[in-house]
């Protein structure tokens, strides 16, 4: 499924793991093409095999895109980044809820 193939592909870059994957769903939100791992056109066996072979061979670009893939895992899909988003928006909705109060009162006096 969908939401299966995404959470593989954080949980690879969390073990700071290149990805190879078809470009297909979510995907290409989580995984940046030669930065965090590689992007391939769906169905394309050879391209995936490929790009497999590359990571084989070139361990240095391997370990890279891994080390990349970790660092945007913990920055953008932790429960840190996560609990951090939604809090500034309660806040940003919070500060907006204020801003009309206070436009009301004004209106008022």
């Amino acid at each position: 499924s969908p939401a299966s193939t995404l959470r593989r592909a954080r949980w690879a870059m969390a073990c700071a793991k290149p990805v190879v994957a078809f470009a297909t769903g979510g995907v290409p939100e989580v995984v940046k093409d030669g930065e965090t791992g590689f992007l391939i056109a769906p169905r394309d066996y050879t391209g995936m095999a490929e790009k497999i072979g590359y990571c084989i061979a070139d361990p240095a670009v391997a370990r890279e895109c891994g080390r990349r893939g970790k660092e945007r895992v913990i920055r953008e899909f932790s429960v840190t980044a996560h609990v951090t988003a939604i809090q500034d928006i309660y806040e940003q909705v919070y500060a907006s809820r204020q801003k009309k109060r206070s436009r009301g009162h004004r209106n008022v006096q």
